[in-house]
């Protein structure tokens, strides 16, 4: 039997006649849409998930319930929902607050489903629609992630884009801000002596006097401090501490914030016994606290790159050849020039628009944090050797 592609002229012109009649219908279906199905198009759009059974709709009396039906074409299953909950498509929830228009309509279109769940996403959802979200730089990672979605959602393109800037930048504070939930309290004085040890102030500190202290204890801070560390048993709190005092920092104006990593050793992805899996992770996370350093970091960006594409082939060498003793020394030899480079790019850090009375300051303290350092010795004291 001979087979007959889409190419032949018979098929090529059914294929075409059925393409014509599924565009029509598609079109015609746009057009079509009743008044019932855009009453609940409407009440859906103001709600970040709903059960269908319960929904009412805006502006039309529906008091059987028999038109709930018609949404299904409009609706998906809300994310990490296990109990079947819904949510509008993105672009049907776009296409109806384009066509509810207003904050007024928003707000009758809320009141219709006055029973509606108000978790912390359907919270922060009415805020917008009321146009008083919380400030950019009040926001958590989780709540800034929601914001991109819900400025999307309104066509605020410029907020968009702002949001996303510090979405990034937020991203890193992600790894720890869970940490310090709001049932941290007290532990005002160690939150003080980690201030003093960074040379930095409390973030209550706004008078021009406290600033004008800050920038001369960053000028001061001309000798690398010793390590500090914080001791305790297991659970007594030492994560959270760093987490807060990392996190206070973000809330206050981008000159007076200081750049760190923070590097959580219980990552399997960081191995202190190859020490250049932490400055990966200290540069990616520099890339997003520093957006405005990208030429510099992209130079030790593809340094590193380099670094690891020569150490790849001088370990299979060294694994394959019989002078094994040059080839570690070589890998040896690399891997110190890049810790000096390393070292050449923090050192390279500016204080980004602090300025005192003679110019800009160009000290301002890098933290590195290494949390869980207990779980790098669990793992075997001889592995912290490369980073003595």
């Amino acid at each position: 039997m001979n087979s007959v592609g889409r190419s032949s002229p018979q098929l090529a012109s059914l294929f075409a006649r059925l393409d014509k009649r599924s565009a029509a219908r598609t079109a015609t279906s746009t057009l079509e849409i009743s008044p019932e199905r855009w009453a609940y198009r409407f009440a859906a759009a103001v709600l970040t998930s709903f059960e269908l059974s319960s929904l009412r709709p805006w502006g039309y009396d529906d008091r059987r319930g028999t038109h709930r039906t018609t949404l299904f074409p409009d609706v998906i299953d809300a994310p990490g929902e296990a109990n079947r909950r819904l949510t509008l498509k993105p672009d049907v929830r776009i296409e109806s607050l384009r066509r509810l228009g207003s904050r007024e309509k928003f707000q009758s279109a809320l009141a219709a489903n006055p029973d509606r769940r108000r978790d912390d996403f359907q919270c922060l959802w009415e805020a917008w629609l009321e146009g008083e979200p919380p400030a950019i730089e009040r926001m958590n990672y989780e709540e800034l992630s929601w914001s991109v979605q819900f400025a999307t959602w309104l066509g605020d393109q410029s907020r968009t884009q702002d949001l996303q800037t510090a979405h990034r930048r937020r991203s890193v504070y992600a790894l720890f801000e869970h940490l310090a939930t709001k049932s941290f309290t007290g532990r005002e004085d160690e939150l003080a002596q980690l201030r003093e040890y960074l040379g930095v102030l409390d973030p209550a500190s706004r008078t021009n006097a406290s600033w004008l202290r800050q920038v001369q204890l960053w000028a001061a801070n001309d000798r690398m401090p010793p390590p500090i560390a914080i001791t305790g048993t297991g659970g007594v709190g030492k994560s959270a501490l760093l987490a807060r005092f990392l996190t206070e920092h973000f809330h206050v104006e981008p000159a007076r914030r200081f750049p760190f990593a923070y590097l959580a050793l219980d990552n399997p992805a960081l191995r202190v016994e190859e020490p250049f899996t932490l400055i990966s992770e200290c540069l990616r996370q520099l890339q997003l606290l520093l957006p405005e350093k990208t030429s510099w970091l992209d130079d030790f960006s593809h340094e590193l790159r380099r670094y690891a594409e020569q150490r790849e082939v001088l370990v299979e060498k060294s694994n394959s050849s019989r002078s094994r003793a040059g080839r570690s020394y070589q890998i040896e030899t690399r891997e110190m020039e890049l810790y000096h480079s390393f070292a050449r790019l923090l050192n390279r850090i500016p204080a980004a628009g602090a300025r005192g009375g003679s110019g800009e300051i160009e000290a301002i303290p890098f933290l590195l944090v290494l949390d869980t350092f207990e779980e790098a010795i669990y793992r075997g004291p001889e592995r912290l050797l490369p980073l003595s």
